[in-house]
């Protein structure tokens, strides 16, 4: 996995506990701590979160199948200090420090909303920014998605589209968070931050705080196994096929 595919940090805005923009550095070894539900939780689901969401199993631009959602829905997740009718959003902001080139972006950030009229959770908006070393702040591109009654049901959705001061419109494929491959008339900035996206599948898990014991006898698996259930109970079958962990266990 090469290491521009792992963001240097995480930021959320509405997200259970958040309630404003708080931004999470993240490192080889990132420790928390703090008092009972100071949102230690919120954090570790949320990323693995993003990682489950990224990819064309995803069910929406949030997995809530995930098993780091937890069973919650949509509303469930987002900070309800407003009460149940308030329109604020998720707002999820992720960015990378090593891009490959200086035209690749470097941070983006969504904004999820759950639209209760087609009973859907939408990308409201997504902005991108260069990581070139520019003082400039302004985005490099902001889409904002443009409801159309015809499509309720679709998957492309109507997006207008602002770069440098130039408006445009499109229709955007999603999986999940990421803008599906193969769309080639899109903004490169979309194809390249669908690319960041995708990296992270299967890079983040989430592994629940209570674990079940492996199953005694289990068939070898036909190849090797490079994650493990969110709950370990194929712990053995990974076990077997990476004997070097295997011993480092025993040890």
């Amino acid at each position: 996995m090469h290491s521009w595919l792992i963001p240097a940090s995480l930021s959320l805005k509405a997200f259970r506990s958040y309630v404003g923009p708080t931004r999470f550095e993240l490192r080889p070894l990132t420790l928390l701590y703090g008092l009972n539900n100071a949102g230690k939780s919120a954090l570790l689901r949320a990323l693995p979160l993003i990682a489950d969401s990224v990819g064309p199993d995803a069910s929406g631009p949030l997995h809530l199948e995930s098993a780091a959602a937890g069973g919650c829905a949509f509303n469930d997740l987002r900070w309800k200090g407003g009460g149940d009718d308030d329109p604020t959003g998720i707002e999820l902001e992720l960015e990378w420090l090593d891009p490959a080139s200086e035209s690749r972006p470097g941070r983006v950030c969504f904004e999820l909303v759950w639209f209760e009229e087609w009973r859907r959770v939408v990308i409201r908006t997504l902005q991108i920014w260069r990581d070139d070393g520019a003082d400039d702040c302004a985005a490099a591109l902001t889409a904002s998605w443009v409801p159309r009654r015809e499509e309720r049901t679709h998957r492309a959705l109507s997006y207008r589209l602002e770069r440098s001061g130039v408006v445009d419109h499109c229709s955007i494929v999603f999986e999940g968070l990421a803008p599906a491959p193969g769309q080639d008339e899109l903004p490169q900035e979309l194809q390249s931050i669908g690319e960041r996206l995708r990296g992270l599948k299967g890079a983040v898990q989430w592994l629940r705080a209570v674990r079940v014991s492996p199953q005694r006898m289990s068939k070898h698996p036909s190849a090797p196994r490079w994650r493990v259930a969110p709950d370990g109970s194929d712990a053995g079958a990974a076990l077997a096929t990476h004997p070097e962990i295997l011993h480092e266990v025993s040890q």
